[in-house]
């Protein structure tokens, strides 16, 4: 008895400096590793890694990464090749074969071939090609994507364009202190099967002959 509770502490014991060794300060770079739980305070340069949740307090740098549960990015950064559950991002970031099932950035967020099973939240800009969310897609600032595919799409924005993609309803909610028309800029080959509607009543709606939109367009001129 007496030794079986010596080998359950030193079990608990090993348990504990596993959990303490993912906890990392200073510019980290960690490879061909799988982990459970990881914490780095300051920028880190990772690359094939697995792991259960992610929180980074710095910039980054992925390379194929998968992340089982979720990932915090305090900054900005660049990643490729990432597949992860649930996304948040407080910073920029550019990647190349991105799947999520949700994701939330305050920044810029560019790039292409970009999955969402759920939403996305952009509190900046969008800049992408290829880009496929099956949720709905909130951007308070410019859109500017290609070759996409959206399910509803509510922008805050003075301006965005969309070429050769296919999205529900289109919601532009009025901007506070901007007096100049709102532009909604579609291109292509671009199918819109919900609404469009300019909430301000003072909106733009630029249209190539070959853009379809099945609904309602409300709250604009035709360009």
């Amino acid at each position: 008895m007496f030794l079986k509770k010596i080998t359950l502490i030193l079990t608990i014991a090993a348990m504990s400096q596993q959990v303490h060794a993912n906890q990392f300060n200073g510019n980290v770079k960690l490879e061909n590793s799988a982990m459970t739980d990881v914490n780095i305070e300051g920028s880190a340069d990772l690359k094939n890694m697995t792991m259960r949740s992610l929180k980074i307090n710095g910039d980054v740098h992925f390379a194929n990464l998968k992340v089982t549960d979720k990932c915090t990015i305090n900054g900005s950064g660049k990643g490729d090749d990432v597949f992860c559950h649930d996304i948040i991002l407080h910073g920029s970031f550019t990647t190349q074969n991105l799947r999520t099932f949700s994701m939330v950035v305050h920044g810029n967020l560019s790039g292409n071939d970009i999955a969402i099973t759920n939403n996305l939240i952009i509190d900046g800009a969008l800049d992408c090609q290829t880009i496929n969310v099956s949720g709905y897609t909130q951007i308070y600032g410019e859109m500017n994507v290609s070759g996409s595919t959206f399910n509803d799409i509510i922008l805050t924005t003075q301006k965005s364009t969309i070429t050769n993609s296919n999205a529900g309803n289109i919601t532009i909610k009025a901007e506070q202190n901007h007096r100049a028309a709102q532009q909604l800029i579609l291109k292509g080959d671009t199918i819109i099967t919900g609404n469009i509607v300019f909430e301000s009543g003072n909106g733009e709606l630029h249209l190539d002959k070959e853009v379809t939109v099945k609904g309602q367009i409300y709250g604009c001129t035709k360009k």
